[in-house]
C-alpha cells in the first residue's frame, strides 16, 4: 500500500534496515522497518483497542511474494508490552493483518522494482500500511491460523464459528484500562511490537529478524499512545530485548529449537528486603509452532515453600486458545509451571508465537545463574530447551534432572575447578572454599 503524507527519513531507515539483517541465505528477507503511528479505536467493557502503522522492507536478494488472493502473502502480528516495577509483560495482542496490496518504493536503499508490481515487494524496496488499514476488520484473521515457523497461513481467512467483532475493540490489540491508566501505573514504560510472517521469507531461513519494537507513552484517559521522539523503531528486535537494555541486571537467553523456531527467556532477581527475593521470568515465543508448555527451575528443598504468581497472554475475539492459568508445583528439586498436555487439550494455554508469559516466585534464597528448562507443547525432535537464568540458590541438583546424586557432585566439582559462575554456591560473587562447603552441606541435606 502506498504511503500517505509521511516523513520518509530514507537514510535513517536504510541504516536501521542494514543493522537488522541476519540473512541466512539467498531469497526474500522481509522486516518491519518502522512503526510510524498508532491508532486508538475506542473502549468497551474496560478494554481499549489499538492498531499500529508500519513500513516493511525486503532486505533479501529476490522479490517477496505479496499476492492478495492467494496464501502467498505476509501477515502482521501486533502487540503491546509494559515494564513496571521490575516486571516485563505482554498487556495486549490482536489478530493478524493480511497483506493485500504492495507498492515498492525507496526507503531502505535503492529499490529494485519487481517483475510483478502490486504482487511482489522488490529487493531493497519498502511498503507502508497505516494503522487504520492494519485495524480493518475485513483483513484481520486469527493468529491461530498461522504457522509462524513455516509461514503457512489459512487463506481465505476462515472465521467459521468466530463471533462478529465487538466494535470498536474486537480482533484488534486489546489492553485493559487498568494496565494503561497512568494513575495506576506510575513509572511504567510501554512498547509496541509488530511481527511479519511470510512463507518465502521463512523458507529462505530469514525469519529471525521479523519482529521490531518501539517505545511509546500512554496519556491520561482515553489512553492514547504516542511515539516518543528520539526513541526509534528497533528493527529486527523483539520487545523483550528492551528489558536487559534498560535493566542490566536482567539475564536474557535464546534457544533455537532444532528444525524449528526460537524462544527467549529473560530473568530478574529483586531483593525485597527482610530476607526475601523475587524471581521474575518473561518467556517469549518468537516463531515456534511447537510452543512452550512448561518452565522448570532448580529450587532448594531446604528453603520455605515459595509464593508464586503468573500472567499469561490473553486470547480474545473467538480465538480457540484457553486463558487457563498454568499449574505450579514442586517436582523433585524443581519448581515447575506447566499447562495441559497437547494430547489432552490441543487448545491449552501454551505460550504461542508472538506472545509472552510472565512467571514469578518469592523465596528466601539469593540468586545464582543456573540452567532452566522449557518444555514444548507439540511433539518434535526434542522435548525441551535449556536456558541460562537467575534462579534461587541452594539446590544441589546441578544437572537439573530433579535429583541430587553423584552426577551433581561431579558437576559442581567440575564447575568449581574452572571457576564457572554456577559454582558460586554461597553466593557472594566469589568462588572459594565457602562455596565448596556450602555445596557439600546442601548435598548432604538433600537440598
Amino acid at each position: 500500500m502506498a504511503p500517505r503524507l509521511l516523513n520518509l527519513r530514507t537514510a535513517a531507515a536504510a541504516s536501521l534496515c542494514a543493522a537488522a539483517s541476519t540473512r541466512a541465505g539467498p531469497g526474500p528477507d522481509v522486516v518491519i522497518a518502522d512503526i510510524f503511528e498508532t491508532t486508538r479505536w475506542g473502549t468497551r467493557d474496560g478494554f481499549t483497542a489499538y492498531t499500529l502503522g508500519n513500513y516493511s522492507c525486503n532486505l533479501g536478494t529476490s522479490p517477496a511474494n505479496w499476492y492478495r488472493d492467494t496464501p502467498n502473502h505476509p501477515v502482521f502480528g501486533q502487540a503491546i508490552y509494559r515494564l513496571k516495577d521490575g516486571r516485563f509483560e505482554q498487556v495486549g495482542q490482536g489478530f493478524v493483518k493480511h497483506a493485500f496490496a504492495v507498492s515498492s518504493f525507496n526507503y531502505c536503499g535503492t529499490c529494485q522494482f519487481p517483475p510483478n508490481p502490486n504482487q511482489q515487494l522488490g529487493v531493497n524496496c519498502a511498503d507502508a500500511y497505516t494503522a487504520s488499514l492494519n485495524g480493518d476488520y475485513v483483513r484481520l484473521g486469527p493468529k491461530s491460523q498461522v504457522n509462524p515457523f513455516s509461514g503457512s497461513i489459512t487463506f481465505p481467512i476462515n472465521l467459521t464459528g468466530y463471533p462478529t467483532p465487538d466494535a470498536p475493540i474486537g480482533r484488534r490489540i486489546q489492553v485493559a484500562n487498568i494496565d494503561l491508566d497512568p494513575a495506576l501505573n506510575p513509572g511504567a514504560r510501554y512498547f509496541v511490537e509488530m511481527h511479519i510472517i511470510a512463507a518465502d521469507d521463512a523458507a529462505a531461513g530469514n525469519a529471525l529478524n521479523n519482529a521490531s519494537f518501539r517505545e511509546v507513552s500512554v496519556g491520561n484517559a482515553p489512553f492514547s499512545l504516542s511515539l516518543i521522539p528520539g526513541r526509534p523503531t528497533r528493527v529486527g528486535l523483539s520487545a523483550i530485548d528492551a528489558w536487559p537494555e534498560i535493566d542490566p541486571s536482567v539475564v536474557l537467553s535464546s534457544a533455537d529449537i532444532p528444525g524449528e523456531g526460537r524462544l527467549k527467556l529473560a530473568s530478574k532477581a529483586t531483593d525485597l528486603g527482610n530476607g526475601l527475593w523475587r524471581y521474575t521470568y518473561a518467556l517469549y515465543n518468537l516463531n515456534s509452532q511447537r510452543a512452550a508448555a512448561s518452565l522448570s527451575i532448580p529450587i532448594s528443598l531446604c528453603a520455605p515453600t515459595p509464593t508464586t504468581e503468573q500472567r499469561l497472554p490473553r486470547w480474545h475475539s473467538g480465538e480457540p486458545y484457553a486463558n487457563t492459568p498454568w499449574s505450579a508445583s514442586i517436582i523433585g528439586s524443581r519448581f515447575v509451571w506447566q499447562t495441559e498436555d497437547a494430547s489432552a487439550n490441543p487448545n491449552a494455554s501454551a505460550v504461542r508465537w508472538g506472545t509472552l508469559a510472565r512467571f514469578e516466585l518469592v523465596t528466601s534464597t539469593p540468586p545464582v545463574r543456573r540452567t532452566t528448562t522449557i518444555g514444548f507443547f507439540e511433539p518434535g525432535e526434542t522435548e525441551d530447551a535449556h536456558f541460562e537464568a537467575l534462579v534461587p540458590s541452594g539446590s544441589a541438583d546441578m544437572d537439573g534432572d530433579g535429583f541430587s546424586d553423584f552426577f551433581d557432585f561431579d558437576a559442581f566439582v567440575a564447575a568449581f575447578e574452572v571457576g564457572a559462575p554456577e559454582a558460586d554456591f554461597a553466593p557472594d560473587g566469589f568462588i572459594d572454599f565457602f562455596d565448596f562447603d556450602a555445596y557439600v552441606t546442601a548435598f548432604e541435606q538433600g537440598c
